[in-house]
């Protein structure tokens, strides 16, 4: 299953982020520009749709994509999607878990 990071920021360029992708060893991925809006301003945004490496099992990996994207383009949160199962913050989707173990 695919996994869908939404990012935007003034000046984004979606191109310069692919190739900043690449870098980080992302092999497939399909990134979309569009336009966002955050807290009421328009804003250029970039949607990236993760390959299969990135599935929703592996936080692992998507934890290590947030740290490079958060540390290149100073983000403060981005919108995760894994289809039918979370939509929101990506934040909330990699916080650990408060479960002390299996019941």
């Amino acid at each position: 299953m695919s996994v869908e990071l939404s990012i935007s920021k003034k000046n984004i360029d979606c191109i310069e982020v692919a190739n900043f992708l690449t870098k980080c060893g992302v092999r497939n991925a399909n990134i979309i520009g569009g336009t966002g809006i955050v807290n009421g301003l328009i804003e250029p945004s970039c949607t990236i749709r993760l390959g299969h490496d990135y599935s929703s099992s592996n936080k692992f990996l998507i934890n290590q994509l947030w740290t490079n994207l958060k540390s290149k383009y100073n983000f403060e949160c981005a919108y995760f999607s894994v289809p039918g199962i979370y939509g929101g913050c990506i934040k909330d989707w990699m916080r650990p878990s408060n479960c002390i173990g299996k019941i």
